[in-house]
């Protein structure tokens, strides 16, 4: 079971089924917040379907390829911060998050990501973490930003949000970089 400490106020546990009411209840009241910027919030419709993201996300924990966390502020889940797409031979992983509506400007997110970087660099030996941001999701982009990321590249018309192709920026952090 993977735990982690940040400060007194914030840790991050990975996500588990029994959490499944408190993190649905979570994005169904961020909905309108998150929606503009990720395209899962409206496949998740109910707790069922945060169920099986639960049971997915758990099978890959298991096969080491994406640790999802929940983030816990003052004993409440506050949104999650996720490795994935981890790439073992090549000492790489991607990292993704978002945060319910309520939480955002106490630096949260800021601090969960760093000890979640340090984790990767220091404990799991990662070369390079990759973060991918919508070029209009200016609060996702300054995350990455203040914690030393450099824009590599925009992929062009890469994801699909609200309807439309949304350019992203593609961001890069290397070990020798990290400044934790």
């Amino acid at each position: 079971m993977f735990f982690l400490q940040v400060d007194h106020d914030i840790y991050l546990k990975l996500v588990e089924k029994k959490e499944a009411a408190l993190l649905f209840q979570l994005t169904d009241y961020s909905r309108d917040h998150l929606r503009r910027w990720l395209g899962w919030v409206d496949q998740t419709l109910s707790i069922q379907d945060t169920k099986e993201f639960i049971k997915i996300a758990t099978r890959k924990y298991a096969e080491r390829t994406d640790l999802v966390t929940l983030i816990w502020y003052r004993g409440k889940p506050a949104g999650s911060v996720s490795l994935y797409d981890i790439k073992w031979y090549n000492y790489q992983a991607s990292i993704g998050y978002w945060l319910g509506k309520e939480y955002e400007g106490n630096g949260i997110m800021t601090r969960a990501c760093r000890a979640l970087l340090n984790y990767s660099f220091q404990t799991l030996g990662f070369h390079r973490i990759e973060l991918k941001a919508a070029v209009g999701n200016e609060k996702s982009r300054s995350v990455a930003e203040r914690l030393g990321f450099q824009a590599e590249g925009l992929l062009r018309q890469a994801e699909w949000l609200q309807g439309q192709f949304v350019d992203l920026v593609i961001y890069g952090l290397l070990r020798e970089e990290w400044q934790g």
